[in-house]
């Protein structure tokens, strides 16, 4: 799947659905398969992230060991990372356990499956003079910041979204809890648990599809991009019946029985 610039069709009506999320996440797993990495796919989904949450950065944090590894998307992003320079941020230096802290400290309700910040501090804390916060949110027209945590699929926290609202920007709530699914989807198969290591590809993505040959690796490809076996036999130069015995033995080494199962199994895989 080339990584081409996306559509920027407007969302219907503003509000994400399931289906939506689905077609998203089927595409990046296609991405995956096709070896592109991490930030390649995300950084081809900016205007759709933004256009669905309103925010103005969307900031990645995964554990890796005792810190975090950072992803920062949007158009903004150049001037919150050339900003944190400034001020002499290191990010490697962004704890993780001074963040966990702070995010349980004031997350008080168990039930609460985000928390909404309005001071930088509550991110930042130990890495920027107390007195500078003020200087530094004006700087960046600093509005909010709201963090989802993220999770394996055996429910181990393994880092948190951050959504940054600038110069008065407005969180688009209803759509910040499907969209953390996805990047959470796309994020679970390149975590190692056992290491707390966060792959952006190619370690990792030869155990994603293991048992696929080059030429299942390309129909499965585009049978998440929602191909027909026909169109598949055109693209490959190749017959129908041919696609149909590789999507049968594509099928058989994941257990499964149809497109959607395979997309679930590919997204479950254990590596």
């Amino acid at each position: 799947m080339s990584l081409q610039a996306e559509n920027h069709t407007p969302l219907n009506e503003g509000k994400l659905t399931p289906e939506q999320i689905l077609k998203k996440q089927l595409g990046a797993f296609s991405c995956l398969i096709e070896e592109h990495t991490f930030s390649a796919i995300m950084k081809n989904q900016t205007h759709f992230i933004q256009s669905a949450t309103q925010a103005d950065i969307v900031t990645v944090c995964i554990k890796q060991q005792d810190h975090f590894s950072l992803e920062f998307l949007g158009a903004n992003r150049r001037q919150l990372i050339s900003t944190l320079r400034q001020y002499k941020v290191k990010f490697n230096n962004l704890k993780i356990n001074d963040f966990i802290a702070h995010f349980k400290e004031d997350v008080k309700d168990e039930n609460q499956t985000y928390l909404e910040v309005r001071s930088l501090e509550r991110i930042f804390d130990g890495v920027i003079d107390q007195e500078q916060y003020p200087l530094f949110e004006k700087e960046i027209g600093f509005t909010s910041a709201v963090i989802y945590p993220i999770f394996t699929r055996k429910h181990e926290e393994i880092g948190y979204i951050i959504y940054f609202y600038l110069n008065k920007h407005q969180p688009k709530f209803e759509n910040l809890p499907l969209m953390t699914s996805f990047f959470e989807s796309v994020i679970q198969p390149l975590y190692d648990s056992k290491s707390r290591t966060f792959y952006s590809k190619l370690e990792r993505i030869s155990f994603f599809v293991p048992e696929l040959t080059p030429a299942e690796k390309r129909i499965t490809r585009r049978m998440l991009d929602a191909h027909s076996n026909a169109k598949i036999a055109n693209d490959m130069h190749i017959s129908v019946n041919t696609v149909k015995t590789h999507v049968k033995n594509i099928f058989n080494k994941y257990n499964v029985n149809s497109k959607m199962e395979l997309s679930k199994a590919l997204k479950q895989v254990k590596i």
